[in-house]
């Protein structure tokens, strides 16, 4: 008989990013959180808005990497803090970025991120 992984949710945070998968098989070689997430949530980690979205997309099950923006430092922060405002110049929370920008969602709407991610 073979080993069988049951699919569960992953969410990890580390350097101030937050990763989040479900249905992850954790015995599967390769494989990692937000492998190929075309979903980008940059959040405040004291952001109530922020909260809301982030469960409401673990909710859902989809697929996202949560970067809090007040936890980066340094470059890393500064190059993200750039990239945020590329999409939302006010640099508003939360900013959902889906597919590289092609769709970004500032503030929590739930009717947006449902039509934008087919929920």
């Amino acid at each position: 008989m073979g080993t069988q992984a049951l699919p569960c949710a992953c969410i990890v945070i580390c350097s101030g990013r937050c990763y989040v998968a479900g249905d992850i098989n954790p015995l599967r070689k390769g494989s990692t959180m937000a492998e190929n997430s075309d979903v980008r949530l940059y959040a405040l980690s004291t952001c109530i808005h922020c909260r809301k979205c982030k469960e409401f997309l673990e909710e859902h099950s989809v697929p996202f990497e949560c970067v809090y923006v007040d936890m980066l430092s340094g470059d890393e922060r500064s190059e993200t803090i750039s990239f945020i405002k590329k999409h939302n110049p006010k640099l508003s929370f939360p900013t959902l970025v889906i597919d590289n920008g092609g769709t970004v969602i500032v503030g929590f709407h739930k009717d947006q991120i449902e039509e934008a991610l087919d929920l």
